[in-house]
């Protein structure tokens, strides 16, 4: 749809948009703000790319993306219905500002990695982050998890990899408590 659109720099997508195919936003080098709008019926946003992830295949990856307003769930889907897929804003250097609203449940798998977040603020609504979710952020220094009765559930590989992997954290605010899941076996320890 927008596809190769080199002079667009803010987009929104509106909450009643249910579903992006693939390449939506291939080649939109300028494009530096996204928003995502709350959907009026809590449905989350279908989106499209290939599978197993090269970075040339990631949502938005000729973006510059800077600055992105998330207020809805994503289901980030690979080539067809049946595979989830990863990387959301990944490997965006110069994204450093990113606010979550109250619809989204779940920072999926590498949904930040590589990026260039200096901070980041864990709202009440997240239930789980995913593994490799901020790995290697090397300018993440601060991560702000808000009180919540509930129980935030953080995935982590068998290999050690955890959702902070090489960054190099300086200050944590721990709001909630925290239980482990690990990714093979689905496990979780409270």
């Amino acid at each position: 749809v927008l596809y190769d659109c080199d002079a667009l720099e803010a987009l929104t997508i509106g909450g009643t948009v249910n579903s992006i195919g693939k390449d939506a936003f291939y080649s939109c080098g300028e494009l530096k703000y996204v928003t995502f709008r709350p959907s009026p019926t809590g449905t989350p946003l279908t989106m499209y790319h290939q599978s197993y992830l090269s970075d040339e295949q990631v949502p938005f990856h000729d973006a510059n993306l800077e600055t992105v307003d998330w207020r809805r769930e994503i289901d980030l889907r690979g080539r067809d219905d049946t595979e989830s897929a990863e990387g959301l804003f990944q490997g965006h250097s110069n994204l450093t500002s990113v606010s979550i609203g109250s619809q989204v449940k779940t920072i999926p798998y590498n949904a930040f990695a590589n990026t260039g977040l200096t901070s980041i603020t864990i709202p009440p609504s997240i239930k789980k982050i995913e593994h490799d979710a901020f790995t290697n952020c090397e300018a993440l220094h601060t991560v702000i998890i808000t009180p919540s009765s509930e129980m935030l559930y953080v995935a982590n590989q068998n290999s050690g990899y955890g959702t902070f992997y090489q960054s190099p954290l300086k200050h944590i605010e721990l709001g909630r408590s925290i239980g482990y899941r690990n990714q093979y076996d689905n496990l979780f320890i409270p």
